[in-house]
């Protein structure tokens, strides 16, 4: 591909206006406003990225504001009309199916293409007058080789100096359990891939709900992906878990239901379960996924929640020899998406029961199953002997960076017939735990 094609430059610029992450990826890939083909469409593209720069987020409404104040500045009032005619069109033209990721993956081989073209000229003008052996050509395609790593996103060092906004990481969900979230310091953030690990029955659904909900209360708006159950028990799992009520009231109390879920959404964050139809998509359709939320609904999802990704399907276009292949690559793929896109990514993983007295995932186990097969930075395991099941109560155990070190250890009480899945918020004391389950041992 050597050009932009004018519908795609159309787009390009629509979305420079409106979308502040869009202009950003342009700025950062080195699009210029020479890269247009028109005046206008290069005035627009250089008012855009000059404002991005200035304020860090895209025009929008000041767009007409900047124009009348360039052609004032040049004395070119007349233009007025032909610059909003344009931006008219520019609208009209591009309500398109395309996705934000394919026009940037085209701006980023095109402005690639222009880098090494302009290079190439200027080394055979070199050779021309100095001829081949010179160290000034292999000096230009070093440079060249950096540019396009950078348009990339790609760099083997970086300075601390090159940080301009340095600033804690932002938590997107928490357990609400103190001595987890602590460790976690302060919950699970942006760039974060997470697994929860369990067998049959711990509560992995209820942990990826309760996760959702406690998004939710932050202000974010996660996205739910419930591919081992139907959308219709996962809505009715939200409902109990927004409510605290029991399936039956649930059922019978629609209009309280509504309005406790409605009061738990706070700064107008919503949730949303992915589709029925795509339950069996590869995992590197996610980003469509998400620019369809955003198109339909306006919302980023920074938070997405999946149960469980080991049912996606691999990364389209590669073919796998084996399973524990195909199932890494999965795991590659959602932990580069999650660090690449500042997103956190969460997914449950159903332990293999090697014997019906196995309860404890022990370090080992979430070594070699998270870390190496799943490359997980955050592990949580859900753990429960049969007298603690049936008393209610879940041993949390983190496992930070999942290097096969016990972290952070906390039992928590959950009520799974009312969709709660921490209750009492907090560590037991050791030994009041030891005497309850003792007690309960004994009835």
């Amino acid at each position: 591909m050597t050009e932009i094609s004018e519908i795609d430059q159309d787009y390009v610029l629509f979305n420079m206006i409106e979308d502040t992450a869009f202009l950003s990826q342009c700025v950062r890939k080195k699009l210029h406003p020479e890269h247009f083909t028109s005046d206008i469409r290069r005035i627009l593209a250089k008012l855009s990225i000059e404002f991005y720069l200035k304020y860090e987020k895209a025009p929008l409404e000041n767009l007409l504001d900047l124009i009348d104040q360039y052609l004032i500045n040049r004395g070119k009032e007349d233009e007025t009309k032909a610059f909003h005619d344009e931006i008219d069109r520019i609208y009209r033209a591009s309500y398109s199916e395309k996705s934000s990721r394919y026009i940037l993956d085209r701006i980023e081989e095109f402005v690639k293409h222009r880098v090494i073209m302009a290079a190439s000229n200027e080394i055979l003008k070199l050779k021309e007058r100095i001829g081949s052996k010179s160290d000034k050509i292999l000096s230009i395609m070093r440079s060249v080789l950096l540019d396009t790593d950078q348009i990339e996103g790609k760099s083997a060092v970086e300075s601390i100096l090159d940080d301009s906004d340095i600033e804690p990481l932002k938590v997107v969900t928490r357990f609400n359990v103190p001595v987890i979230d602590n460790q976690l310091r302060g919950g699970l953030k942006l760039g974060d891939f997470a697994i929860l690990l369990g067998y049959t029955n711990r509560g992995k659904s209820w942990a990826i709900n309760h996760l959702a909900k406690m998004a939710t209360r932050i202000g974010y708006s996660p996205l739910v992906m419930p591919i081992e159950m139907p959308n219709k028990k996962a809505k009715l799992r939200f409902h109990m878990s927004f409510s605290g009520m029991t399936e039956s009231e649930v059922y019978s109390n629609r209009l309280e239901v509504k309005k406790r879920t409605k009061g738990s959404l706070l700064r107008k964050s919503n949730l949303f379960l992915l589709g029925e139809d795509e339950k069996e998509m590869s995992v590197d359709r996610l980003p469509a996924v998400l620019e369809e939320i955003r198109i339909k609904y306006g919302k980023e999802p920074k938070l997405i929640l999946i149960d469980s990704a080991d049912d996606m399907l691999p990364p389209s276009g590669v073919r796998y020899k084996e399973q524990l292949t195909e199932t890494t690559a999965k795991y590659v793929w959602l932990k580069n998406f999650a660090k690449d896109n500042e997103i956190c990514v969460v997914t449950t993983v159903q332990a293999q029961r090697r014997g019906e007295t196995m309860y404890w995932l022990k370090a080992s186990t979430v070594s070699d199953d998270i870390n190496k097969a799943r490359k997980a930075t955050v592990g949580i395991s859900l753990n429960a002997n049969d007298i603690e099941d049936t008393l209610g109560y879940l041993r949390l155990f983190l496992f930070k960076n999942t290097d096969g070190k016990v972290g952070a250890r906390a039992w928590i009480k959950t009520d799974f017939e009312r969709g709660q899945f921490s209750i009492d918020n907090g560590r037991y004391n050791k030994l009041e735990y030891d005497e309850l389950i003792s007690a309960a041992s004994k009835l």
